[in-house]
């Protein structure tokens, strides 16, 4: 039997989500040390990472960093990390971390050893206003990478249109899994329709165009939708968007991180999820919400068209026509039995193309391409 290729994924503790969707996938393929980048505030404490690992194989390597990642102690810690990496003779090093410390010890202790980086957004969301620190160290790692890969469509054509000259590609994002839910199975009824928007609240993401649309259509007499906002909240948007709801009894308003172990019962009470989005380049709650098999609307955004755009479980809207949210909302209140199942069906298809042994298979392919190539 031949033995395993070693590689170092690298990941932050921003990212777990999409990064647990991958690593004991490429256990299969690889020996896979991975290193996180571990933060107080981080969403996910030690012991997740601790339990995940568990029987998989994956080799688990906690950083912890309490100074700002700017911090000389954090330089300290990558010149330590990557002597360390080294000693493990990897064929290949992946990472998300664009820090400008990261690429440093990289490219002083370990550059003859392939490094892919994994874009998540090439350019920001218009609510992110990154320091100059950021920028310098996002070009300094554009110098010091080998290849950089995205996960949506769009994304890697802008990167390939910025950045004609560096080798990139598109490995896209598997659904996310956060387990199944224990109540009673969900069954659509007309009566009362449940539209959820989850995941951080921001200002890009068009809330206030959705409240605004929702009430709209309940000043007309339609009574039959309720609207549910949950996740985490700054406390400028959450009073923006609480001045915009004028019939609170139609509405869920959850505006506070949401516990993981919640997301499944969350999934399972709503029959369809939302994303008002004025901009986008790929989302998270999509995912979770392909995972589970919820019909989406969404906004005609590339990030959203391709993935949706030739699926029938989903009702895509022009995002340049004020009236379009509030038309999708009229009709979804008109929407019968045979209506949503068939929506339902067709997401279940969906959730079969975007399952974790597909999407890892990109990434395999890219990495292998790589190592052969070294």
């Amino acid at each position: 039997m031949n033995q395993k290729n070693t590689i170092i994924y690298f990941g932050m503790g921003c990212f777990t989500d999409t990064d647990v969707t991958v690593v004991k996938q490429l256990q299969k393929e690889y020996s896979v040390h991975w290193y996180v980048l571990h933060q107080p505030h981080d969403p996910y404490p030690v012991s997740f990472y601790v339990d995940f690992v568990k029987n998989s194989g994956v080799k688990l390597h906690m950083l912890h960093i309490t100074n700002r990642r700017r911090s000389f102690k954090v330089l300290k810690l990558m010149f330590k990390t990557f002597t360390e990496i080294v000693e493990l003779s990897p064929s290949l090093i992946y990472s998300c971390c664009f820090d400008f410390y990261f690429s440093l010890a990289y490219l002083i202790k370990a550059k003859s050893i392939p490094l892919v980086f994994g874009v998540h957004d090439v350019i920001q969301h218009s609510d992110n206003r990154n320091s100059i620190f950021y920028h310098l160290s996002y070009r300094f790692s554009l110098f010091v990478g080998d290849v950089f890969l995205q996960f949506s469509s769009n994304q890697n054509r802008v990167f390939k249109q910025l950045y004609p000259k560096l080798k990139s590609s598109m490995v896209g994002m598997s659904i996310k899994d956060f387990g199944e839910a224990k109540g009673e199975k969900h069954i659509f009824d007309n009566s009362t329709i449940k539209i959820l928007f989850f995941g951080s609240i921001q200002y890009y993401k068009g809330y206030d165009l959705l409240i605004n649309a929702f009430e709209k259509i309940l000043n007309m007499g339609i009574n039959n939708i309720r609207l549910s906002f949950l996740g985490e909240c700054t406390p400028k948007n959450e009073l923006y968007l609480k001045s915009l709801v004028k019939s609170y009894d139609k509405y869920n308003l959850r505006l506070h991180f949401i516990d993981n172990d919640e997301i499944p019962q969350i999934y399972n009470e709503h029959d369809l999820a939302i994303f008002p989005y004025r901009e986008a380049t790929q989302s998270g709650p999509l995912m979770i919400a392909i995972n589970y098999c919820l019909p989406i609307i969404a906004a005609n955004h590339s990030c959203f068209a391709d993935i949706l755009g030739h699926a029938d479980c989903s009702i895509l809207y022009d995002s340049n026509n004020n009236n379009a949210l509030i038309e999708i909302l009229q009709n979804v209140s008109r929407m019968s039995n045979t209506d949503y199942q068939r929506l339902k069906d067709k997401a279940i298809e969906l959730n079969k193309q975007y399952s974790e042994e597909v999407i890892v298979d990109s990434y395999i392919k890219v990495f292998n391409e790589l190592i052969k190539c070294n």
